[in-house]
């Protein structure tokens, strides 16, 4: 008769290997789900922070900034100096065709097919597309908003 060490078999071992990839593999898609809705959240709440600003350097000049450094609330917290800033996964661009109008993208980083791409101007209606480019044209990322 063989007396049984103490420890785990082979086949105990890949047994529980099999079960930690089964529990893997349906988590981690979940995981990076709830990352991009993070960052697509960041984006929006970043662009409206943006329209706070801008309004803001109506009030005070007359005009829309036309570079993220001249909206303090923004500019200063990102240390940008142009028209062009990356934050949280997304390019943010912001022009300023008029002094009484002005608009701001968020495009994203990476992974551009499927992600959502976002556009704010003086309206104040946040726009979305998915995949492309969004412009003025684009559905409301709310409807109704």
């Amino acid at each position: 008769m063989r007396q049984r060490t103490a420890g785990f078999s082979l086949i105990e071992l890949v047994i529980v290997m099999a079960i930690l990839l089964l529990l893997a593999s349906l988590a981690v898609p979940r995981l990076l789900d709830a990352e991009q809705q993070a960052r697509e959240a960041t984006a929006a709440t970043f662009l409206r922070h943006v329209q706070a600003a801008q309004e803001t350097y109506r009030l005070a000049n007359q005009e829309y900034a036309n570079r993220f450094q001249l909206l303090t609330e923004v500019g200063q917290e990102l240390a940008a100096g142009e028209d062009v800033v990356v934050y949280s996964s997304y390019i943010f661009r912001l022009g300023r065709p008029a002094p009484d109008q002005w608009w701001c993208t968020a495009e994203p980083v990476r992974e551009r097919a499927r992600n959502k791409y976002f556009f704010l101007n003086e309206t104040g209606t946040l726009r979305m597309e998915m995949g492309k480019l969004a412009t003025a044209t684009s559905p409301p990322a709310i409807p109704g908003g």
